[in-house]
């Protein structure tokens, strides 16, 4: 069977790749009932670590499968969180948006939302949340 050739990472927008780990969690997530399964039949339902061991060794080449199919050909990392803008960039974003400067320019300038902007503007830079 011949998959078609998965997106290389540069393909895709970092935002828009799904994160590995999601991916994996899912996964096994959605294969939890079978592993139940697996450790009632492999090991009697004893709930020992290495009863555990032995019940995943059965689904792992089924997980392994899937998790190769949805990720293969992206880059083996995790979609890191934006970080936050550092009080100097709030204040600076706070004094444009008094300004008469067009809101959708402060908040790509500044890498926030709209609703960023106007809590800033409301509440002044140096107020927390």
């Amino acid at each position: 069977m011949t998959h078609p050739p998965a997106q290389s990472h540069d393909d895709q927008p970092r935002e828009h790749r799904r994160d590995v780990v999601e991916v994996v969690i899912d996964i096994l997530l959605a294969m939890a009932p079978r592993l139940a399964d697996e450790m009632r039949h492999v090991t009697g339902g004893v709930m020992s670590d290495d009863a555990v061991r032995e019940a995943l060794t059965h689904i792992a080449p089924e997980a392994d499968r899937q998790i190769r199919q949805q990720v293969g050909g992206q880059d083996a990392g995790y979609v890191a969180k934006k970080k936050r803008p550092s009080p100097q960039q709030l204040e600076q974003a706070y004094r444009e948006g008094l300004s008469s400067a067009p809101t959708h320019e402060v908040t790509r300038r500044h890498g926030i939302s709209r609703a960023t902007l106007y809590r800033l503007m409301k509440r002044g830079p140096g107020a927390p949340g």
